[in-house]
């Protein structure tokens, strides 16, 4: 049982939270955001059981590293692993199927902006408008895949073409 802090964000709760009146506030495998702590603390609760599980941010960032291999290697690949590729990045888009809070997470997520995480982002809010379109699973990964290699084309063009100049 770990005190409830923010430092709790991004964890995984691994018990059912109900309020003194029996109505379920948050459910057990729920990842902990800032929104979910101020409810636990309006709610008086002083500890809770959570786990390690990898973080949103933990994810994110193996995510975006594995795109940018992928990106940086594609032209020495012959045929490109598409499935395989894919596959080792299943855990994110499990993550955005169960938790419709990855959005704010992904919102507050700081760094450069690149080809590689805007790819990255592009798959995973494809992935998270079939889920609000009730799609099929397989077409949910299919969006996400399109997401994700939908400006690969944008490697062959100049880098210094897609910064932005800071504005004072």
């Amino acid at each position: 049982m770990e005190e409830i802090s923010f430092d709790l964000v991004g964890k995984r709760l691994e018990q059912d939270i109900v309020s003194n009146l029996d109505v379920l506030l948050l459910k057990k495998g729920s990842i902990l955001t800032e929104t979910n702590i101020l409810l636990l603390k309006k709610h008086n609760y002083k500890k809770v059981k959570v786990s390690e599980d990898l973080s949103f941010k933990k994810l994110y960032k193996n995510y975006i590293e594995n795109i940018e291999n992928l990106f940086l290697n594609i032209e020495k690949m012959k045929t490109i692993p598409v499935k395989e590729w894919f596959e080792q990045d299943k855990k994110i888009v499990s993550f955005v199927q169960r938790e419709a809070s990855f959005l704010e997470q992904l919102y507050k997520m700081s760094g450069e902006p690149t080809l590689y995480r805007h790819s990255g982002n592009v798959g995973l809010i494809s992935f998270f408008l079939g889920k609000l379109l009730r799609y099929s699973y397989k077409n949910k990964l299919l969006l996400w895949q399109m997401g994700v290699l939908h400006d690969i084309g944008k490697l062959e063009v100049n880098n210094e073409l897609f910064k932005k100049e800071k504005r004072n």
